[in-house]
């Protein structure tokens, strides 16, 4: 009985650490977005649910006259990246990244994090923080607005190269379609 207990209260535990590791304060949404790059812009749909937890983002782009689409999954600590025209699964561990509900000292050293302020995006008030990290002997540096955790604006740029990435429309607390999570069996 005795072991029983301990085995319930171990539960609980691990699925108390698991709630309160949220990557947003949304349990779920769609956000439109639109990213520049080298004079390219991209359009893409990113679903989440589970509080940011699980994650697909949808992206259709012309390459050679072709329309080609590319899924990245992630879910259950890994990233699959899906090339929907050439029927391929690129299976990669998911990378560190800043989870702007639990900035850490550790974190916001590491890629000396500051807040900027607040700014309107999308009507939305958002945290506005910088960034920077140096790594392989590569500098980037990057602005975020972010709102409930979730980031609605950034301007990333590394060796000359900026990137822009804006949502243009977010829909929150809707029901999402789990099969976007799902990983396709070509």
């Amino acid at each position: 009985m005795k072991k029983y207990c301990l085995s319930i209260m171990v539960l609980m535990f691990a699925i108390t650490a698991i709630a309160l590791e949220r990557k947003y304060d949304v349990k779920s949404g769609i956000m439109k977005t639109v990213t520049s790059v080298m004079g390219q812009n991209v359009d893409a749909v990113l679903y989440f649910d589970d509080y940011g937890n699980l994650e697909s983002s949808q992206t259709k782009t012309f390459s050679g006259g072709e329309q080609i689409e590319i899924s990245t999954i992630s879910k259950n600590g890994t990233m699959y990246i899906v090339n929907h025209f050439y029927k391929q699964i690129q299976e990669l561990p998911i990378q560190e990244s800043i989870n702007y509900l639990n900035l850490t000292p550790e974190i916001i050293e590491k890629y000396n994090i500051q807040e900027l302020g607040h700014e309107i995006v999308l009507d939305k008030n958002c945290t506005k923080y910088s960034s920077e990290i140096s790594q392989l002997g590569q500098k980037s540096s990057g602005i975020v607005w972010v709102w409930q955790g979730i980031p609605l604006k950034s301007i990333t740029s590394s060796n000359g190269m900026e990137i822009k990435v804006e949502a243009i429309e977010i829909q929150c607390k809707v029901d999402i379609d789990q099969k976007v999570f799902e990983i396709p069996s070509f």
